[in-house]
């Protein structure tokens, strides 16, 4: 299940995508409000403006802080991840 929020255009001179939305999405391994960029003709899911819970099949405990692509917090409990976006989070940025 996918919902979509508003569009934002993408007007600015050189960037590639089109578009700008947020979505709730619903499946068998996530669940959570996904940000996405029309690129190509399709509009894909963003890596880093995530608010969701997903079902890993690796087994994880305890926090996770990386950068990819922008910020990344993740708490895993057991296959597990809840990821959130926190744009000043130090660990992911490399400051601690």
């Amino acid at each position: 299940m996918l919902i979509s929020f508003g569009e934002i255009k993408e007007d600015r001179e050189g960037w590639p995508c089109r578009a700008f939305r947020w979505t709730f999405q619903a499946g068998r391994d996530r669940l959570g409000f996904i940000h996405q960029h029309h690129l190509g003709g399709e509009w894909r899911d963003s890596h880093t403006l995530v608010y969701s819970i997903f079902l890993m099949e690796e087994w994880s405990w305890g926090m996770d802080h990386f950068w990819w692509d922008g910020p990344h917090c993740i708490l895993g409990l057991g296959r597990i991840r809840i990821q959130w976006f926190r744009d000043g989070c130090r660990k992911c940025n490399g400051e601690e």
